[in-house]
């Protein structure tokens, strides 16, 4: 809403101006004769004109009380200046105005005659207008929301003009997500309606991105609001590109030696900073959606890499959330496949399958977790170490020239961009140079390590630490370390949390498979039995319910 159903060319100056010099030349109440100012009240509650001497109010007069206002013809002011500088009033009868009819007066700047006419006449239309009301009060409060015209507004968008949170939350539902104050996004073009144009080269457009539980918004952030515009996108109309979510996700996985199942969620909506090949330092949002005119729309956004982890997740969830709504809310009528691959998700420290949206991803380690395995989840390590790393991984078989940082976590180990959850350790020991021979190479899968590695960096009667591990491809490595100083207290902390999280996932197991027993009071001679078996996977939460009834119908027939 603006301030164009303000009369004429004034817009939000209209209401600016509001006190004048006048001088009264006739009225039936002669203390009249001595004012030397008049006010143009419009607040809401008092619409009036006051005349004063000085501070002192002589007469407040309510709008609604004006019967006609003329311009007098062929008389000259006491100001003496121009004619038709007098503007004559005729009142209503009214108690609180004591009879009083008529009140002419000469306005000390002609320009000013008009200005007044029109300030008056738009008052009296405002008592029963209510687009007059709000003009009003737009133009007197400029900070106040243009849809409840109460509170102070938060966001200013040309479609919406002024909107307090509020407001904005009832228009586009709760802000999950907002790019943080002082910080700009860069909207670098793919739509068709907003094409960058530039002199010197296509120039990005400075904005302000919301998720929210509904909508995606991009909102430029022009200083002259007449030029800003929105892509507001609403969620179950972006674009989900399975192939592109999987292949990406790949591309994080390799990199942190994770499981794309567990790992890189929202994904497929990145791009890599331009010159760097690592997936790991991508700073740009792609997010095709469908419009209203059902055409695709490819809008492109840089956004600081800090933040691209919060974003791609959030949005990814909320995309999966609003496209499982609506095949609830249509039924047979929509179908859509790849909502359907994409909406599982593994725990990444016990392995169960769950809805993408039951899980918490940590937009630190990108990665899902159930919620018993959350409350062991931690981002900040409980102990910092350096040690060197001398070889042993099929990918990196080489030592470490340096020494590097490996941080030990409540729930896992991290080391050189590998993410190793505690329950994925098969296994730690400790040997010294002397017990490494082309045998034990082999039995630790050491296929890549080189026994020239041995005597070239390890020492002699010096003890180093054997990770084994299973990694987020179902493949077997081995990190060969040297923890020098720290050995005992490396060594202590990785195998005492191995011990308890295998432990733990035993129990979280045993849980699982118990309730899953006795709420469906199976007996041994059940185990192989098909319908059993589906009971089990959807207590496991491997299948949803919906899953769950359409293969039992199956199996039923």
């Amino acid at each position: 809403m603006s301030t164009e159903s303000l009369p004429m060319t004034y817009g939000p100056e209209f209401l600016k101006h509001l006190e004048y010099d006048i001088e009264v030349l006739d009225s039936d109440d002669t203390s009249l004769l001595s004012a030397r100012k008049l006010e143009v009240n419009p607040e809401d509650k008092q619409k009036s004109l006051e005349f004063r001497k000085n501070k002192d109010i002589l007469l407040t007069i309510p709008i609604s009380d004006i019967k006609e206002l003329t311009t007098i013809s062929g008389i000259r002011g006491k100001f003496g200046k121009e004619k038709e500088s007098v503007v004559g009033i005729v009142l209503h009868s009214s108690p609180v105005l004591q009879n009083k009819r008529f009140i002419n007066f000469d306005i000390k700047n002609r320009k000013h005659v008009d200005l007044i006419q029109q300030q008056i006449e738009f008052l009296k239309d405002a008592e029963t207008n209510k687009s007059s009301q709000t003009s009003i009060k737009i133009t007197l409060n400029p900070e106040l929301c243009h849809t409840c015209l109460e509170n102070t507004f938060s966001v200013e968008f040309n479609s919406k003009g002024k909107l307090c949170h509020n407001c904005f939350e009832k228009e586009y539902g709760k802000i999950l997500l907002q790019t943080p104050r002082g910080e700009t996004i860069e909207y670098n073009g793919g739509h068709r309606d907003y094409v960058l144009t530039g002199i010197f080269g296509k120039r990005a457009i400075g904005g302000i991105m919301y998720l929210t539980e509904n909508y995606f918004v991009f909102a430029t952030n022009n200083k002259d609001p007449s030029k800003r515009w929105e892509i507001t996108m609403p969620l179950a109309s972006i674009v989900l590109c399975q192939n592109r979510e999987i292949e990406q996700r790949k591309k994080y996985s390799r990199w942190e030696a994770t499981n794309p199942d567990s790992f890189g969620f929202g994904s497929g909506f990145t791009s890599p900073k331009k010159g760097f090949d690592s997936p790991m330092f991508p700073d740009r949002l792609l997010i095709p959606y469908t419009d209203k005119d059902n055409q695709i729309q490819e809008p492109e956004f840089s956004i600081p890499s800090q933040y691209i982890r919060e974003w791609t997740i959030n949005l990814f969830l909320m995309v999966i959330r609003a496209k499982v709504a609506l095949r609830q809310q249509k039924g047979s009528e929509y179908n859509d496949r790849i909502t359907e691959e994409l909406r599982f998700a593994n725990c990444f420290t016990c392995k169960r399958r769950f809805e993408v949206y039951n899980v918490t991803i940590c937009d630190h380690c990108y990665t899902s977790f159930c919620d018993s395995c959350w409350k062991n989840h931690s981002m900040k390590p409980e102990l910092d170490l350096y040690p060197m790393y001398l070889g042993g991984h099929k990918r990196y078989p080489k030592p470490s020239k340096n020494l590097i940082k490996l941080n030990i976590f409540s729930d896992r180990i991290e080391v050189g961009g590998f993410r190793i959850p505690y329950t994925s350790i098969n296994g730690i020991e400790n040997v010294e140079k002397s017990k490494i021979s082309a045998s034990r190479v082999v039995g630790l899968s050491l296929v890549s390590f080189d026994l020239a590695t041995v005597g070239a960096l390890w020492k002699k009667d010096h003890i180093y630490t054997i990770i084994q591990y299973t990694d987020g491809f179902n493949d077997e490595q081995v990190l060969i370390f040297d923890f020098r100083e720290s050995l005992e207290n490396a060594q202590r902390a990785i195998y005492d949390r191995m011990i308890s999280f295998r432990h733990l996932k035993n129990q979280l197991s045993e849980v699982v498979e118990k309730q899953g027993v006795e709420n469906l009071g199976s007996t041994k001679s059940e185990k192989n039995n098909p319908l059993h078996i589906l009971k089990l996977r959807l207590a496991k939460g491997e299948i949803t319910k919906e899953e769950y009834e359409e293969t039992r119908k199956l199996l039923d027939s």
